[in-house]
């Protein structure tokens, strides 16, 4: 727990300002006579006073213990856990033998992670550890190549609606998986940087607080990729029997709005655009209209009711997808709001 001291500030005969530093501080810190202090001056105007020793790197390691997580979906959630909450080495211990099934599936969450490997493996215990250099991934490049997949994404559904590709659907899926790892780089990233201010410059991190609006487009760019890779699976349904050409020209209306929607708050969020992130939420009121009208249409099919449900969850979800747009939008609004002039 941090402490605060009081301490007068004395002036030597040259003019220089001279402080008193706590002893039990200086012991602890192992300083001597001689020795030097970085002091770094902070925004707030505090000053942050640290010895060399800081400068080292400090590994930090999590440990999972088996005896609590016996389920490997748990163990798999928490594995990555750990690896957002910016930990570089993940010890999974056992009271008794590590199971070849539990081994496997941790070998397996490794490859969902960027920059993970297995370090060590015993009877008992198994060590992963993170080889992510922060400074290599400035979160500003991290979310122009998770846009950029998105953007891909959600295009790929409009071209098989226009020109019913399978093609189509499968390269939606298939990048599904890429955009999670980034989304879980992208929070590690935005965690280092809250605990290091050196990293949030090397990143590219300017503000503490835009970690929270980082964090927050990263979430809503995740639920993107989730919906659009659903999207495409209902979609496949489509392969034999084709919906009445009336609802396909609605749905791809919807699909193109949504896009467009997508496409500026993306460019709102690059840009930290506040005009054309408020021009996003205002779409949204062409979403519901579509909406609307493709529910009428509905009411009137003559196809089978599975059908009927499968174009129900594609409009949600294509709503849902507007949603995630104008939340990204609100969080960009939020993050570059500026302070009253001074």
């Amino acid at each position: 727990m941090s402490t605060v001291e009081s301490r007068k500030v004395q002036v030597g005969a040259g003019g220089s300002y001279l402080l008193v530093l706590p002893k039990e501080w200086a012991r602890k810190m192992g300083l001597k006579k001689g020795d030097r202090l970085d002091i770094a001056i902070e925004d707030d105007g505090s000053l942050r006073v640290a010895p060399p020793l800081m400068k080292k790197p400090v590994f930090r390691e999590a440990e999972l213990k088996l005896d609590f997580l016996s389920n490997p979906r748990w163990l798999d959630r928490c594995i990555k856990a750990a690896y957002m909450q910016g930990y570089d080495v993940i010890a999974i211990t056992s009271k008794d033998r590590i199971p070849p099934e539990v081994k496997k599936a941790v070998k397996a969450s490794t490859l969902d992670l960027v920059g993970m490997e297995v370090a060590d493996i015993q009877p008992g215990k198994m060590v992963l550890r993170i080889l992510v250099d922060p400074l290599k991934f400035p979160l500003a490049e991290l979310k122009e190549r998770t846009f950029a997949l998105l953007l891909s994404m959600v295009n790929d559904l409009t071209l098989f609606l226009e020109r019913k590709e399978e093609s189509c659907l499968q390269d939606v899926m298939d990048r599904e998986e890429e955009v999670v790892k980034l989304y879980r780089l992208m929070v590690r990233q935005s965690v280092l940087a809250i605990r290091d201010k050196e990293v949030a410059k090397a990143i590219g991190v300017v503000r503490l607080e835009d970690n929270v609006t980082n964090v927050m487009i990263a979430r809503d760019s995740l639920r993107l990729a989730l919906l659009s890779a659903r999207l495409a699976n209902t979609m496949m349904s489509f392969k034999d029997t084709f919906p009445p050409s009336n609802i396909i020209e609605l749905l791809t209306q919807m699909s193109k709005e949504v896009l467009s929607m997508i496409e500026r708050a993306f460019r709102s969020a690059s840009q930290n655009d506040q005009t054309l992130a408020h021009s996003v939420i205002d779409s949204m009121e062409r979403v519901r209209a579509i909406d609307s009208e493709v529910m009428k249409n509905l009411l009137g099919l003559k196809e089978d009711v599975e059908t009927a449900l499968a174009l129900n969850m594609i409009v949600r979800d294509f709503r849902r997808m507007a949603g995630c747009a104008v939340a990204i939008a609100d969080s960009v609004i939020t993050g570059s709001t500026p302070p009253r002039a001074e």
